[in-house]
């Protein structure tokens, strides 16, 4: 059974029901590891996954299979842990901030 509540005249909803949107704008990444940000250029793509900790998901981000932080986006988690895919591109990247979208892949 699917956690998904239909309606009647649009795509599923979140439980909480909200669609999951085509992109996310501006979302902030966040991260303590200098290494995988100081390989980010502007334009790159990234990876979610959602991973569990202490019972609550987060929503972490990867740059060529290395985590690269985590961004607060609580529909976004929702909608990956009900199996969406979306892709990360970089569209700001500036004395260690790094802004991205998450585009819904096949958008």
């Amino acid at each position: 059974m699917s956690n998904n509540v239909r309606n009647d005249s649009g795509p599923p909803r979140t439980p909480r029901g909200r669609e999951c949107e085509e992109i996310y704008k501006s979302l902030q990444l966040y991260s303590t590891n200098d290494e995988v940000l100081r390989k980010i250029k502007l334009g790159d793509k990234l990876t979610f996954k959602v991973i569990i900790k202490a019972g609550s998901p987060s929503l972490e981000v990867f740059y060529e299979e290395e985590r690269a932080g985590a961004v607060i986006e609580y529909q976004l988690t929702d909608c990956i842990q009900r199996q969406h895919e979306y892709l990360g591109e970089v569209v700001s990247i500036e004395s260690g901030l790094c802004i991205i979208d998450a585009i819904l892949k096949g958008k």
